[in-house]
C-alpha cells in the first residue's frame, strides 16, 4: 500500500483536495483492489 501511495504522491493536486484526502482516496481504492482479488480467488 505505501508503495501504491508513493507511486501515486505526484499526481496529486493541492488544487483539488487536501492531502489527507488524497491519502485517504488512495489506500481506499488499494484495498478494495486487494479484496477483489482475493474474492476472484476465491472463484475460481
Amino acid at each position: 500500500m505505501i508503495l501504491d501511495l508513493l507511486r501515486r504522491l505526484p499526481r496529486d493536486s493541492p488544487k483539488r483536495a487536501q492531502l489527507k484526502a488524497f491519502i485517504a482516496r488512495v489506500v481506499e481504492h488499494k484495498i478494495a483492489t486487494l479484496m477483489e482479488a482475493q474474492k476472484a480467488g476465491i472463484r475460481d
